[in-house]
């Protein structure tokens, strides 16, 4: 994999609480310079990272819906989904309800992302990624296999295994998910350095979601010219 394949791979994230709209262009305007395949911001200010990436960008602007924990009632976060798809997110991080996962109260939080997803396709003209983030670091193996079915059935395109709030996935975590993914492509947060992204992608994940992005592609690039 050339370094630019690399780029291709990784959402450029940043979800910190005290992000300020000029940290969202910087974020935009490197996303830009090393090709990464989104940019992962709060659905927020997925208005002005669309904005700053204009049209001919190939960046995508992905927003993320219930940050952190998915603890927000079904209602509000459909609502979120579709204004963040009306503001110029073509991708959707959701995330599941820990909470209701842990409790085992399944039909809850499928009902709720089934609601999210419908809501944010009829809000979309065109096609909307849409990739439903599940907490490992707070669910058991036999919970987050649970998870992955109901993404599985209420139609995402991807599973993220943990958030930027929790732990970093582990090569541990996508692997033991890829059979429960039902075909669905998996993305795994975390990993700030290549060593890391590269353990993920030959677990079987096929996006990366990284505060650390130049720097990984900066030490592939480093790798190719020694």
């Amino acid at each position: 994999m050339t370094p630019s394949e690399l780029a291709a791979r990784i959402d450029y994230t940043n979800l910190q609480p005290d992000a300020t709209a000029d940290d969202i262009r910087a974020l935009c305007d490197t996303a830009n310079q090393y090709g990464f395949a989104a940019v992962c911001v709060a659905a927020y200010w997925t208005r002005l990272a669309a904005a700053r990436l204009g049209t001919n960008s190939l960046v995508r602007v992905c927003g993320v819906v219930a940050y952190p924990y998915g603890t927000q009632s079904a209602s509000v976060r459909g609502l979120e989904a579709r204004l963040a798809v009306a503001d110029g997110a073509t991708e959707l991080d959701i995330v599941a309800n820990i909470g209701a996962l842990r409790s085992g109260d399944l039909k809850a939080a499928g009902d709720d992302l089934a609601y999210v997803i419908k809501q944010a396709r009829q809000a979309a003209d065109s096609g909307v990624m849409l990739k439903v983030v599940l907490s490992a670091s707070y669910l058991s193996a036999e919970q987050q296999a649970q998870v992955a079915e109901l993404a599985v059935n209420a139609g995402a395109d991807y599973i993220v295994v943990n958030s930027a709030a929790d732990s970093p996935a582990s090569a541990g975590d996508v692997a033991r998910l890829r059979p429960a993914a039902g075909g669905l492509k998996l993305k795994a947060n975390g990993p700030t350095n290549l060593s890391e992204a590269l353990a993920l992608l030959n677990a079987g994940a096929y996006r990366l979601g990284s505060t650390a992005g130049p720097a990984i592609v900066d030490e592939a690039r480093a790798m190719v010219q020694s």
